[in-house]
């Protein structure tokens, strides 16, 4: 945050920073939807590629879309750090924690206005798919993650429209 004239202790600049993270963490998810529909992620499948080999070409491919996968390293002092697998994996696995630990506490929440309110008859819950992860419908629009305003009807509309608008050098 330093080298970008930002002070880590002012609360305004954390939060542009924390932003920054949380809006280059959603487009790295969108870009690893573009990744896995990209013929070099199939032809890496088919040879046998390691999780490290196909990890590395996603992250590649972030940055040619120009996603920058970065995060801030607790153990590092908050250090600004090229995300790595190991890195992408804890991240995932605090979200995954954090998403669990919202289930349970929306649950007992709901459990203690169900006698007063009578919640259950009209409420629908969602429908859960194998394990205990919840399965939410597809959006019905994917947002461009470039910022051009488009909105897209599927996964393959919207990686189509990156590939010929955004694609190095082109498009904003």
């Amino acid at each position: 945050m330093t080298a970008c004239g930002m002070d880590f202790s002012n609360r305004y600049d954390y939060a542009k920073a924390q932003g920054f993270f949380a809006d280059e963490r959603k487009r790295l998810e969108d870009a690893l939807v573009v990744f896995v529909q990209d013929p070099r992620y199939a032809e890496m499948k088919r040879r046998g590629a390691s999780e490290d080999e196909i990890f590395y070409a996603f992250m590649i491919g972030a940055l040619e879309h120009s996603v920058y996968p970065l995060f801030a390293d607790p153990d590092d002092d908050n250090r600004f750090k090229v995300l790595e697998r190991p890195d992408y994996l804890y991240l995932v696995q605090l979200r995954a924690s954090a998403i669990a630990s919202e289930v349970g506490r929306r649950t007992d929440e709901l459990n203690a206005l169900e006698p007063h309110f009578a919640l259950k008859p009209a409420l629908q819950r969602p429908a859960l798919r194998d394990g205990a992860m919840f399965q939410l419908p597809p959006p019905s629009q994917r947002e461009c993650p470039y910022g051009c305003g488009l909105m897209l009807t599927d996964n393959q509309s919207l990686v189509q429209h990156i590939e010929a608008s955004h694609a190095a050098g082109r498009g904003p």
